[in-house]
């Protein structure tokens, strides 16, 4: 994973963050806690997708999708 990534949301808004290697998490994403309501307990769902792109589903605790639905596209990889 590259040092700069990006963070795609259901609804196709897209946040710039940063990989470190040191500690594998992704740093610079606490804006979208700020623009969407994000609580305690909700989950996050992050699938990268290569090139430093991820794709990033957020759950509350009844595991419904709090943003817009995304639809899923078949890669047709075995």
């Amino acid at each position: 994973i590259p040092e700069s990534v990006v963070v795609c949301l259901a609804n196709g808004v897209e946040y710039q963050g940063r990989f470190s290697s040191e500690d594998n998490c992704i740093h610079g994403l606490v804006s979208i806690t700020k623009d969407f309501i994000v609580e305690a307990f909700d989950i996050l769902f992050f699938t990268y997708r290569g090139n430093g792109r991820f794709d990033l589903a957020i759950f509350n605790t009844s595991k419904v999708e709090n943003l817009l639905e995304r639809e899923i596209i078949e890669t047709g990889k075995q």
